[in-house]
């Protein structure tokens, strides 16, 4: 037994090691890529932005940083892309939606947007009031006094405490609910949206999956769209004033 303990504690030890190692590494190249942008060496801070990318890890910061890189550099739409992924994991980002105003200025296509309805508005802020993370913690903590005030209904005799538990558990409840609501609607915004931006300089919408159908516009890089449908490495989009088309897959970057 006392083997298995120290096995245990060296394997615990060796596992913690690595990932302490692996964090270090990681943070020392993102001070890094911030020290070249600060020194103006846009290409070699992309250099470094991109290499904790590729090993899957991203953040809002990170993001943000990548795209003001693309930015200086002269990429719009590389760095709207960036912006726009940075805004999904911080919504609230007053920066980031500065500087992704200022990238889109610079794309081709100015398609006005439809107004958006107040009630969506105000579903939008609500679920964007916290992150995902917060909205679900305080869901589990709610869900939690949910089990106690029932138990405590169960258990007490006294037909005041029972009320009083009985209307607390329908309160805590309710809270545990919506907190999961506003955690899912607000991942199923950010995360699971068919949100996109076109990457290719210059391209045709058919109006079906293929080139020998009908021709409906012309876009170009740089504008944000919504994926509504894919099929045969063809996707389906939607533009921001509603117009609708078909665009080859590969003129597209998922956001």
């Amino acid at each position: 037994m006392k083997k298995l303990v120290i096995i245990s504690f060296l394997v615990w030890g060796f596992f913690t090691g690595k990932a302490v190692e692996v964090t270090e590494h990681y943070d020392s190249a993102y001070a890094a890529g911030n020290k070249a942008y600060q020194e103006q060496n846009y290409e070699q801070a992309l250099g470094y932005y991109s290499s904790i990318l590729e090993a899957g890890l991203q953040s809002a910061d990170l993001f943000y940083n990548t795209g003001n890189a693309h930015y200086k550099l002269g990429q719009s739409t590389r760095a709207i892309l960036f912006y726009e992924k940075a805004l999904k994991l911080n919504p609230k980002g007053k920066d980031i939606q500065y500087n992704l105003d200022l990238a889109n200025r610079q794309i081709v296509d100015k398609i006005e947007a439809l107004p958006v309805p107040f009630y969506k508005e105000w579903w939008i802020d609500i679920i964007n009031s916290l992150p995902v993370d917060a909205f679900a913690i305080v869901s589990i903590i709610f869900l939690i006094f949910t089990v106690i005030a029932a138990l405590l209904f169960l258990r007490t005799q006294n037909a005041m405490i029972k009320r009083l538990a009985f209307f607390l558990a329908l309160v805590f409840i309710g809270v545990s609910g919506f907190s999961y609501l506003f955690a899912r609607s607000q991942y199923q915004a950010n995360y699971i949206s068919g949100d996109a931006i076109i990457v290719s300089n210059r391209v045709t919408i058919y109006s079906a999956p293929n080139t020998t159908s009908t021709t409906l516009f012309i876009l170009h890089d740089g504008l944000k769209v919504s994926v509504l449908q894919s099929e045969n490495k063809w996707n389906k989009i939607m533009l921001p004033d509603g117009s609708v088309g078909w665009i080859p897959e590969e003129a597209l970057v998922v956001i």
